[in-house]
């Protein structure tokens, strides 16, 4: 074991780290995705300099600083979820205790991952899932700068307008049609299959 968990706000990804002689011995410690709700995914290896940064942003905040940061944090979650609640056609999925704030589409019309396509069009970068389909945002220390929660609000409205608006075809392209597809598949295991063959020809290539 070579890292461990980050305080995810604080460092570029999590750092946790396992690493492995071959790709047999690897295969076995992987979840399969059709256990998950969630999106096509695989586990990966990071890279040691996150596990550099997170400590060095501890260090660097002390305990004080980390209470502080998290508290700004959590403040901009709650904009973006109380946000959330005011657009027309979205619902959040549960009810956030932290910093992830999960949403999917209220309106059977509207697709919510042409929703995040229209929003990373404009700069945001979110994650996808899907059972049910929905898009997730962490909220981290660089969404309580510049009233960027309030920016995203705004860029969020902008988007499920976008798509209710959209000509015909424009999102064919986009993660709607690749998570579309892969919610389609019932065979489950060919997508995890598929996952693993992806990341072990990432390491052998």
């Amino acid at each position: 074991l070579l890292g461990t968990w980050s305080q995810q706000p604080l460092s570029p990804s999590t750092c946790r780290c396992l690493s492995h002689r071959t790709s047999a011995r690897w295969i076995v410690c992987s979840l399969p995705q059709c256990l998950v709700p969630s999106a096509s995914w695989s586990p990966r290896s990071r890279p040691g300099a996150l596990i550099a940064c997170s400590w060095a942003a501890m260090m660097h905040l002390g305990k004080e600083g980390y209470r502080k940061t998290a508290a700004e944090i959590m403040k901009a979650s709650k904009t973006i979820e109380n946000g959330i609640l005011d657009i027309d056609g979205l619902k959040l999925l549960g009810k956030p205790d932290m910093s992830v704030v999960c949403f999917q589409s209220s309106d059977p019309k509207l697709n919510i991952f042409n929703v995040g396509d229209a929003m990373s069009s404009r700069g945001w970068s979110l994650s996808v899932l899907q059972f049910p389909a929905a898009i997730h945002i962490c909220v981290t220390h660089v969404h309580t700068k510049d009233e960027a929660a309030t920016r995203f609000l705004a860029d969020l409205k902008a988007s499920v307008n976008h798509v209710r608006t959209a000509k015909e075809g424009e999102f064919k392209d986009g993660m709607g049609a690749i998570y579309g597809m892969a919610e389609s598949i019932p065979d489950r295991s060919m997508v995890n299959a598929l996952c693993s063959d992806y990341i072990d020809a990432l390491y052998t290539a």
